[in-house]
Formats: structure tokens, sequence, C-alpha cells
């Protein structure tokens, strides 16, 4: 091999080593926008493509990114908007292109939405599975059984690895009609999932993203969504979930805007957040007042909480009810602290005060184990 037919190839390989960095690391169009100070929104749709009769938009988030933060603002899929003098759920403007649902999410936020991803129902499961499943922790046993549908979800309570059709199942399941806490499970998956891509390579991540395009419809390119992801994995923590508040009517969802305004303006201030509906609770009686674990209940429920179980306590001594951090996260803690201060004395313990094994086994999901005192009241 001569020494000039070497250098060639050297030369061959450096140069198209420097082309595939400039590729990977020069400012995509998302970079030159935030550059700008410009806010990108990007909506994505599941689509529930194995419904009888037409598709229909099954999950729908925009994900909001902005120079120091992003936010998931998701949409219950019966959220209504005015279109032609009615209201119409968003699960019905579903089309192809997703036009008429970028439209009504530009609207609603105020915001152009530039960008769009689109994934059924087949896709989902093969890139889950892609990336080798995800773990996370379900805090109660889903059970339901849809035989027109041929659909059977049995998913235990706790520590589980989801493979694509098992977390198909959990993102798509449904109690009672509650939409919120539906939401709640597809953000815990999306942050199970984040968390995985996160530790993912670049070389993995890249022909992961190239596998996803030829499974999504979208206008995002390879280098914007590995964009995207740089972003996200190098600042995880200056990003929050937002479950887009809204109220009962005609047989949907209203949004509401000013609760709405008030946590965009939150996100885009890239401050860390959280809202009621994002609280797991469990409720003991350590008073022994009969009914009060349900009182209690029924009371933190009213005002956005969720509460996982209620029971008694292993001792009715409490002099104050008390506020136990299960997770450490003080935020959650402090928005329990602040709606129960209204209803009587109360404590928030500090670490190691109180022994958590003497309540036996609480649900994995649980925040806040609060621990109803003496003084408390919630009427009746």
């Amino acid at each position: 091999m001569s020494v000039r037919w070497l250098w060639s190839v050297v030369g061959v390989v450096l140069v198209g080593a420097a082309v595939g960095l400039y590729f990977l690391y020069a400012p995509s169009d998302i970079d030159k926008a935030l550059e700008r100070g410009e806010w990108v929104s990007i909506l994505v749709v599941g689509v529930d493509d194995g419904h009888e009769g037409a598709p229909q938009a099954d999950a729908i988030h925009v994900v909001g990114v902005g120079p120091e933060s992003f936010c998931v603002f998701s949409f219950p899929r019966d959220t209504l908007v005015r279109r032609d003098g009615k209201w119409v759920p968003l699960y019905a403007l579903y089309t192809p292109d997703l036009s008429a649902l970028r439209e009504a999410m530009s609207e609603l936020l105020e915001k152009d939405v530039t960008y769009q991803i689109s994934l059924g129902y087949s896709g989902f499961v093969e890139l889950v599975n892609r990336v080798g499943g995800v773990d996370l922790d379900v805090d109660h046993h889903l059970v339901y059984v849809d035989q027109s549908q041929g659909l059977v979800i049995d998913i235990p309570e706790g520590h589980q690895h989801l493979d694509g059709e098992t977390a198909l199942k959990f993102v798509r399941y449904r109690e009672d009609a509650d939409e919120y806490g539906r939401i709640a499970r597809q953000r815990q998956f999306l942050l199970a999932l984040g968390e995985k891509l996160r530790r993912t390579g670049l070389r993995g991540m890249k022909a992961l993203v190239q596998f996803a395009l030829s499974r999504v419809e979208t206008n995002l390119s390879l280098w914007d969504i590995l964009s995207l992801w740089r972003r996200f994995r190098d600042r995880p923590d200056q990003g929050g979930f937002i479950s887009v508040p809204g109220y009962p009517s005609e047989g949907g969802l209203k949004v509401d805007l000013v609760k709405l305004r008030k946590r965009m303006a939150a996100c885009e201030e890239g401050k860390a957040f959280y809202t009621r509906d994002e609280v797991k609770l469990v409720v003991l009686n350590g008073v022994g007042v009969r009914f009060l674990a349900h009182r209690a209940k029924v009371w933190l429920e009213d005002r956005g909480f969720q509460v996982l179980r209620i029971g008694d306590a292993p001792s009715f001594a409490y002099t104050k009810t008390t506020i136990v951090d299960l997770k450490g996260d003080p935020k959650k803690v402090a928005l329990v602290r602040d709606a129960l201060s209204v209803a009587g004395p109360l404590e928030v313990a500090g670490e190691g005060e109180v022994e958590i094994k003497e309540f036996g086994s609480l649900p994995t999901g649980a925040d806040v184990l609060v621990i109803l005192g003496k003084g408390i009241s919630f009427g009746g």
C-alpha cells in the first residue's frame, strides 16, 4: 500500500466524519428558532387506528419548547372546542394531516403549533419493543374487558416491565371515565420512557429515530428530533407536565383558560411545579373517629388530589394531623399541607421522624402519607 493511497483513505474518512459531525451538531431549524427566543410547539397525537369506522385521536399532547424550558400539555380527548357554532370534542377533529387539531391547539394555547407527530397503535407497540420496553410502578391492579374490541387489560399492581402490547394497554386504560387518571398514566409512561432515552448513546438514538421515522407521520426531520433529544438529555429537570384544566359541560370538558394561562406562564419561566392531580395520597385515621378517613378522601378528591387508599393508622393517639413525604419531593408535600391547613392543626414530619414500616405495605405510586389527627374536620 503506497503512502499516497493511505493518506487518500485517511482523508476520505476524516471528511466523512466531519460531514457527519456537522449534520449532527449544526443548528437545526428548531435550534435556530430557540436561539431567536421563539417558542416551538409540537402536536403529538396517538391515533386509535383500530377503532371501528374512522380513526380517532386517542391521546393528544402538545410539547412546548422554549429557550430555557419545555412543557408537555396533555389534553383530555373529550376537551371541547367551538366549531361552526357547535361544541366538538378534540378526538372528532382528527384528520390524517392533523390540520384541524393543530388549528384548535393553536387557538387554545395562543401559540402557533408548527410541528406535528402522529402514531398509530401498531407503531407505538413496535417503538416500545424497539427500546426494550419500559419499567414503572403500577399503583393498583388495572383490569378491563371489552369483548366488542377484543380488548383485555390485566396489569398487576407493583413494579412491572412493560413490553409494547402491555404498555399500549397501560396508556389506554381509563377507569370510570376518568380522563385525568388516564393522562396521569400516560405521563408516567412518558417519564419512564424519557429516562431510558436519556441514557441512550448518540449512535443508538440516531438508529432509533431513523426507525421511528418509518413508523410515524411527522414534519420533523431527523436532525430536529436529535436536537430536541440533546436538550432533554442535558436538562431533564427543566421540563414539566401540565394536565390542561377543564370543567364538565355540554357532555365533555371545556378548558379553564385562566388556569391554563397561569400554568403556561410558569412553564415559560422555567419554574418547576406540580398540580394537585399529580399528587397521590394515602390517608389513614389516626384518632379513631368513625368514617373520618372516608370524609377526608372525598374532601381531598374534590380539591383535585388522587387518594389511592384509606384506612386506620396503627395508633389512634395522633394529637395533630401528620404529613409524611414518601418520595422525597417537598413541592408535593407543600401542596397537601396548604390544602389541609384550613381543616385543622397539622405538622410535616421531618426526615426519619416516622417509621414507614409501621404502616405496612403502602401503594407503590403514593407520594404523600396523611395521618389524620385530633382537631381535623371535613364537615358531616
